[in-house]
């Protein structure tokens, strides 16, 4: 589970996210964003992946690839200070 830190939100203008930390804006896309949301402290890694799978309706041959872009994703936001594992 990942929670967002102090300080750290979304933020929505049109069609653009961002993650807003402080002084810091970070552009991602839409995919990125509802991965951001998920990390609420409450949401396992696993939920998250099954949750948005589901939701892009995609093939059991994406499943691999899509489940290492979330993680990696998931561990840059760690290194960026955006979120911390709980």
């Amino acid at each position: 589970m990942y929670k967002k830190e102090m300080g750290t939100s979304l933020a929505r203008t049109n069609d653009e996210f961002y993650i807003v930390k402080y002084n810091d804006v970070y552009q991602i896309n839409e995919t990125s964003a509802r991965i951001f949301e998920l990390c609420n402290g409450k949401t396992s890694v696993d939920e998250i992946i099954s949750k948005l799978f589901a939701f892009y309706e995609l093939s059991s041959n994406e499943f691999a690839e899509f489940e290492v872009d979330i993680t990696t994703f998931l561990n840059e936001l760690v290194n960026l200070g955006l979120i911390r594992k709980r």
